[in-house]
């Protein structure tokens, strides 16, 4: 299985793709197809932030996920399958990862815990980096019950590459989803800061950042003579000093590189030392 599936045509999950969020209605229409219509109508609102909730995929519900006669049977439909995974043990979940890979199944797993709302404490995020490990060619995501978005945010700094939320009309409705359900503009506002924890979260490599360029422009430290200082001189450790100094010479960082070097021209104090002006 690739680490990528497309869920709809042009709808991918996995890899390097942003997180695929869902906005799940599951029992929110409370039976009233008008209210169904206006759930959908209510995601669509936001159309660039959510996909739309009829995508030709099939989803699993936690209380589905060890039925296994129902997902060895939806799985011949070769349609891409979200499996939810509240209520079951690593045990089941590697039974069931072993069943649809066997049934050549494309599918993602997600992270989660089935308690209407979830407590903070029993959510256990790090359930995603164990999945991420221990089911490296499969997408992970995270469905989540609890209230508010923070979590769902952090699930997608965890690695989460599929987001899902309950969303509702009207939290004050009877029954369990409601409560932990988001609003159409609550919902958008997760959108939107799950794509900002995407940009922010970058790559891996630390280095200067060209938007750091006028910070380090007024804060940046150089090396400077601590004395008047002539050619041929040795530099030495009371001979130097760190100094913000334009222009700009050897960085601070270079402070024991040139510790020894020779100075090959006159410097006065307060002046920065360049790299040509030693050997």
């Amino acid at each position: 299985m690739a680490k990528e599936i497309e869920l709809a045509p042009g709808k991918w999950v996995g890899g390097s793709h942003p997180c695929f969020i869902i906005a799940e209605v599951g029992q929110n229409h409370q039976g009233d197809m008008d209210i169904a219509k206006s759930l959908i109508r209510a995601a669509k609102v936001s159309a660039d932030a959510l996909y739309s909730l009829a995508v030709p995929f099939m989803k699993i519900g936690s209380g589905d996920t060890n039925n296994f006669p129902l997902l060895q049977h939806v799985a011949t439909k070769k349609v891409p399958l979200v499996v939810s995974t509240g209520m079951q043990n690593m045990e089941t979940v590697h039974s069931v990862y072993n069943l649809l890979t066997a049934a050549k199944s494309q599918f993602c797993l997600l992270h989660c815990v089935s308690a209407y709302p979830t407590p903070a404490e029993d959510v256990n995020l790090r359930v995603i980096q164990t999945y991420k490990q221990e089911f490296p060619d499969t997408p992970i995501g995270y469905s989540g019950h609890e209230l508010g978005t923070a979590i769902s945010v952090a699930a997608v700094a965890m690695g989460a590459q599929v987001l899902e939320r309950h969303i509702t009309l009207d939290k004050s409705w009877k029954g369990s989803d409601h409560v932990c359900s988001l609003t159409p503009l609550e919902f958008l506002d997760l959108v939107n800061q799950v794509r900002i924890v995407e940009a922010a979260l970058g790559n891996s490599i630390k280095q200067f950042q060209p938007s750091e360029e006028p910070c380090y422009n007024k804060l940046g430290k150089t090396l400077v003579a601590a004395r008047d200082l002539s050619a041929g001189d040795h530099i030495t450790a009371d001979s130097v000093k760190v100094k913000v100094a334009e222009p700009k010479g050897c960085p601070a960082e270079r402070y024991n590189d040139i510790i020894g070097k020779e100075l090959v021209r006159d410097v006065q104090e307060d002046e920065s030392i360049m790299s040509t002006d030693v050997i």
